[in-house]
């Protein structure tokens, strides 16, 4: 029955990918096209054999492994540290003996995907359903079935090309990538982007909202939980008001930052505290661990250091008001002379740029902007007497009016 509601699940958001794909643009649109044909990972191919790989496993019988949960997921965890202490180690004397190390234990990894991912979807539901967290018709169906059930896979995401108008910061565009790219071939890509005069940056993911849902197999344990719940968010807001006025902006048939910040933010916290109880229910470990680095921190506060929060921000600032008074250029060397001066103080970013802010500006808990939305939301979750009672009055949310309304009927 779990497979058959996956598969189910799987179908929906497929349909709603195909519509994604099918979105026709502008002249813009076309000469973007062509310029990032050559490297665009195709969404609706990804969702297809991913749906037919999971058909044909409903006919494979799977031998049960002897192995308990925390033994493999233990095993996972530390072949992954091995493989982490391994690349930090690789210089031009060593690196073709540590990288063939390196391939058999990622070979062993691997080989136990599949069970943990098994582990973790298994855990995720639980989670939800002790928080009395469902399906987004709950209210309406008193149905005790997490719907989507959480599924997601371990592996490389693809890169995402984000674009921006150079007279403001605006996530106008994004563009999935394919994961294998080379760092020659981004930044050429991104010369050609940046050619039709626009702020082009390829950033990293974590994850993706696809479903299943992909979660970057090159990320510890703890980050992989988390995100693993962050994607769920998405999923399940795709079928509320909130999230379907997000999947508009990503199939480009609106445009509204606000709702992607909302998004962002929201999944953001779903993803911290259910995440964060899956550790503490599943992985005690970690905690003792969060906790020992807490402790280290909290000796060094008052010691002076670079401030790279604040300097962000300033940094954001003074772009803005370059921009606001049309001087484009004077922001550009103001952002690249800034680059060289965060590099000096330890903190490299390969390209800082109009698309850079548009991209980390969404993410609430990004150093690079401070946005009013993503506190409002935070505070609303602090108000709010469980995640599920803070999830079911945003999802129906359709603008920052609401949040704003709901705030004061909270705060009085």
């Amino acid at each position: 029955m779990r497979n058959i509601r996956i598969l189910a699940a799987v179908g929906l958001i497929l349909l709603m990918l195909f519509i994604v794909g099918c979105n026709s643009g502008h002249d813009f649109d076309h000469q973007l096209n062509t310029v990032t044909k050559p490297y665009r990972f195709s969404i609706a191919g990804w969702e297809f054999n991913t749906f037919l790989e999971k058909t044909k496993q409903l006919f494979i019988h799977k031998n049960k492994s002897t192995q308990t949960d925390v033994a493999i997921t233990n095993q996972y965890i530390s072949l992954s540290n091995q493989i982490n202490d391994l690349k930090g180690q690789i210089n031009a004397d060593n690196q073709s003996e540590l990288q063939s190390r390196i391939d058999i234990l990622q070979k062993q990894q691997n080989d136990l995907t599949g069970p943990v991912e098994d582990i973790i979807k298994r855990q995720v539901t639980q989670i939800l359903s002790e928080m009395g967290i469902y399906q987004p018709w709950y209210k309406y169906v008193k149905l005790k079935s997490t719907f989507p059930p959480p599924d997601f896979k371990l592996e490389i995401p693809p890169h995402l090309l984000v674009i921006s108008p150079r007279d403001k910061i605006d996530r106008m565009k994004d563009v999935l990538l394919n994961e294998n790219m080379s760092l020659p071939e981004i930044t050429n890509l991104e010369t050609n982007v940046d050619n039709l005069n626009v702020s082009s940056l390829v950033v990293d993911l974590g994850g993706v909202g696809t479903y299943p849902n992909i979660v970057s197999s090159d990320s510890d344990f703890q980050y992989i939980i988390e995100t693993c719940a962050h994607e769920w968010a998405h999923t399940y807001l795709a079928f509320t008001p909130l999230g379907f006025r997000y999947v508009l902006n990503i199939a480009g048939l609106s445009h509204n930052d606000d709702i992607t910040t909302m998004n962002e933010t929201v999944s953001d916290i779903i993803g911290k505290e259910v995440g964060a109880a899956v550790l503490k229910k599943y992985y005690p470990q970690f905690q003792s661990n969060s906790q020992t680095v807490q402790t280290n921190s909290a000796t060094t506060v008052n010691q002076p250091v670079f401030n790279f929060n604040q300097e962000m921000q300033n940094i954001r600032k003074q772009v803005d008001k370059y921009l606001a008074a049309g001087e484009i250029d004077t922001a550009k060397q103001y952002m690249q002379q800034k680059q060289e001066y965060l590099a000096a103080n330890g903190y490299y970013i390969r390209k800082l740029n109009q698309a850079y802010f548009a991209f980390y500006g969404t993410y609430t808990d990004s150093l690079a902007y401070e946005n009013p939305i993503g506190t409002e939301i935070k505070q609303l979750r602090t108000k709010s007497a469980s995640l599920k009672d803070f999830l079911n009055t945003v999802s129906s949310m359709t603008s920052v009016k609401n949040l704003n309304s709901a705030l004061n009927r909270i705060i009085g």
